[in-house]
């Protein structure tokens, strides 16, 4: 029953979702105070349904608990080298999302069709969302399966280079539809690595610690994608050759960026599929730095507890050389 809430739940966010990209499509007119009516009209219906929802809660025996459950803070994991690995195809994968997000306006200029700039990001933010959502449920099947979450971000970093080499044929022919098609295809892998990133972080480290191992490594992995990517990589050769009023226009303009990221991000790839490889082995790292963490915590508890005992019986015995004392 919950899974078909969800599918139902999920349903309708495309639908509105999509209603809402469409509006981007059609002229202002009839047809776009149309499509705004359903969209708000939908939003309203959900927001209906999801207040007459009665919420159950699993019985105690139902609720499903880890077997090995880790607890790795992020001072530990961040001495390994699996979480840098994680990091780095984290990177790549939301890099190859900043370099679009952050340029699409100027990539639609570059190739003359600044018009379409805005159902371009409408597109890219359909995508996006649809990512989250089959990513996310993608996780939840893997997991029951018994099989790597690691494969989320092979495909999350196949996708990207695969819109990124579509994006860099589409500069190179000034394309709209290749750059439809590539903008689609990274909106939705840049919206599909975030749900994978947290589930990967709650499975490798402790749920316990999901709150500083993820917040660090999206700082980390999205702080230095949006820098180096998004910021460098996405407007160095727009720059480079932009002219007196700062336009840039052509193929030189975003070709090479996009075909280096998809170089990045076939980089990516192949460390998603070592981390998979090494799996056994740094699972063995883990657990011994989960069993460590744990006795460090049983011990914490022990020496206050000795401390609280000691002061105790300093008080005691004061207290008893004074009655002493008085008789």
């Amino acid at each position: 029953k919950e899974g078909r809430t969800f599918s139902l739940l999920a349903l309708a966010m495309v639908l509105i979702t999509g209603t809402a990209t469409a509006n981007s499509f059609v002229p202002l007119g009839a047809a776009s105070n149309a499509l705004l009516v359903a969209t708000v009209s939908l939003l309203l219906a959900l927001f209906l349904a999801l207040a007459c929802v009665e919420d159950k809660q699993l019985p105690a025996n139902e609720v499903s608990q880890d077997r090995s459950p880790m607890h790795i803070k992020v001072q530990q994991a961040s001495k390994t080298l699996e979480f840098w690995m994680y990091t780095v195809v984290f990177s790549t994968a939301a890099g190859s999302g900043q370099v679009v997000f952050t340029n699409l306006s100027q990539m639609a200029e570059a190739i003359g069709c600044s018009s379409h700039s805005e159902a371009l990001l409408c597109s890219f933010s359909f995508c996006n969302m649809l990512g989250r959502l089959s990513f996310g449920m993608g996780c939840d099947v893997l997991q029951h399966r018994r099989a790597s979450r690691t494969l989320l971000f092979v495909a999350s970093t196949l996708l990207a280079t695969v819109g990124q080499l579509l994006l860099h044929a589409a500069a190179l022919q000034e394309n709209v539809v290749l750059l439809f098609v590539g903008v689609c295809c990274v909106g939705l892998q840049f919206g599909g690595a975030f749900p994978t990133c947290v589930n990967v972080c709650a499975a490798r480290y402790g749920r316990a610690t999901l709150n500083g191992n993820w917040t660090f490594m999206d700082a980390v992995g999205n702080g230095t994608a949006s820098l180096v990517f998004g910021s460098y990589l996405g407007s160095f050769a727009y720059d480079r050759h932009a002219g007196s009023d700062h336009h840039c226009y052509g193929p030189n303009c975003f070709a090479l960026p996009h075909l280096i990221m998809a170089a990045i991000c076939a980089c990516g790839t192949i460390i998603s599929i070592l981390l998979i490889c090494l799996h056994p082995r740094h699972r063995q790292i883990r657990q011994s730095l989960s069993s460590l963490s744990a006795s460090r915590s049983i011990e914490e508890p022990m020496v206050s507890f000795h401390l609280d005992a000691s002061t105790t019986t300093g008080h005691n015995s004061s207290a008893s050389v004074g009655v002493s004392e008085t008789l």
